[in-house]
């Protein structure tokens, strides 16, 4: 486990690394209530929504796209969610292998106690939800 200002700055790697070779056609908005910076979260939890965002999402696409991360704290819980205007699902149904190790990870680590939601957005784009207890850290 990790807090979740580490996830982040994680994920902001990595999409540092795509604006780069998307130039001006990748824009990133975070939207992130700091008390969720606390969380604890296991380890590239966010890494799997992010890299099918831009991959199956933003990057077909010659006029790239915008990425949304926000994380909001629900009483006991947090919620990280990701929306982009890429293509869509369409015929994906977010079965692939990495949304595939994201659940079984969801499911061995929280049991029933954890959620993940991907769906379309309309006109075009997709939402991906993460949604897990808040367990403060420690340090």
């Amino acid at each position: 486990m990790t807090g979740r200002r580490k996830e982040l700055e994680f994920i902001d790697g990595y999409l540092d690394i795509q604006r780069i070779r998307f130039g001006d056609r990748l824009t990133v908005h975070y939207n992130v209530d700091g008390d969720t910076l606390q969380a604890q979260v296991p380890a590239m939890l966010l890494q799997p929504i992010v890299e099918n965002a831009v991959k199956h999402g933003l990057e077909p696409q010659a006029e790239g796209g915008t990425i949304r991360l926000e994380a909001r704290r629900r009483g006991e819980r947090v919620a990280v969610t990701l929306v982009d205007n890429g293509r869509g699902l369409g015929a994906k149904i977010g079965n692939g292998v990495g949304l595939t190790n994201l659940r079984g990870r969801l499911r061995a680590l929280y049991a029933d106690n954890a959620r993940f939601v991907l769906e379309e957005v309309s006109p075009h784009g997709a939402r991906a939800t993460i949604e897990i207890p808040f367990d403060a850290d420690e340090k």
